[in-house]
């Protein structure tokens, strides 16, 4: 299919339009390949159209990110402000999937501890899905990684949540404070081998 960028993206929009199965979604991703400016009109259709022609649009965007995080790396802030303020639960899971693919090499030391802060918010809100607090779990089990401090705040967060979500998101906050606990009895035990 080799339509102008102008058509192949009037073809994008047509078949969002229409459906939001994963089929359309990877023959939109497939369509805007690595064309940054087909990229481009996507993201901005998944920001400034309505639902639910924004939320497939922002599923379109997510996978070409994956498949290709070049696409995205200079618009992080982009994405970190769209997580925060737009009110469509899959924009907000869509770009917070974006913002983990750069956990380890994207997200400068400027933007991470406003990316800590979001994602805190997004747990400890009643107003969020489970998939976008889950999304926000997985962003701060990372940043953890580089700030290390940030496990005891964590920890508490996770453990006030435990009983106020769904029955699978409790099973994965358990399963990180049971990861983090038995972390910190190695850590307890290897100590007292060093005395």
């Amino acid at each position: 299919m080799n339509l102008p960028p102008n058509n192949r993206f009037d073809e994008i929009v047509e078949m969002l339009n229409k459906d939001s199965s994963r089929a359309v979604v990877d023959a939109c991703v497939a369509m805007v390949d690595n064309n940054a400016l087909l990229f481009a009109r996507t993201r901005d259709l998944a920001v400034q159209s309505a639902y639910p022609v924004n939320m497939r649009a922002a599923r379109v965007v997510e996978q070409c990110v994956r498949h290709n995080k070049q696409l995205a790396i200079n618009d992080l802030a982009f994405y970190v402000g769209h997580a925060e303020q737009h009110e469509t639960d899959g924009i907000k899971r869509a770009f917070l999937k974006i913002i983990s693919y750069f956990m380890d090499d994207g997200v400068g030391d400027e933007q991470l501890g406003r990316v800590i802060d979001i994602c805190f918010k997004k747990i400890l809100s009643h107003n969020e899905p489970v998939a976008v607090k889950a999304y926000s779990i997985d962003i701060l089990e990372m940043a953890i990684v580089r700030e290390p401090d940030l496990e005891g705040e964590f920890v508490i967060t996770l453990e006030d949540q435990v009983g106020k979500n769904s029955h699978a998101l409790d099973l994965k906050i358990k399963k990180i404070l049971k990861s983090v606990d038995n972390k910190a009895r190695k850590m307890h035990e290897h100590r007292q081998k060093r005395l």
